[in-house]
């Protein structure tokens, strides 16, 4: 089971930027402003929760327990 990070396009729609001007800034080109790294860190933090819970269901949902452990609702 694989999960996708959101795009660019997706994250700097949300913050109400440019996507060239997002990717500057992942990638190190132009300085981070403390508000939209903020707003950034959050939304990706919120994204790994948001997987974290749907794998964490989907097996418990499957009555199958992993190889380190059982976990339960």
């Amino acid at each position: 089971m694989t999960f996708s990070k959101p795009s660019l396009r997706q994250i700097s729609k949300s913050l109400g930027i440019l996507t060239a001007y997002l990717s500057c800034m992942v990638n190190g080109k132009r300085p981070w402003r403390s508000d939209l790294k903020e707003a950034y860190d959050r939304s990706m933090e919120q994204r790994l929760l948001s997987d974290y819970q749907t794998v964490r269901y989907k097996i418990v949902e499957s009555g199958r327990a992993p190889a380190w452990g059982v976990w339960s609702l």
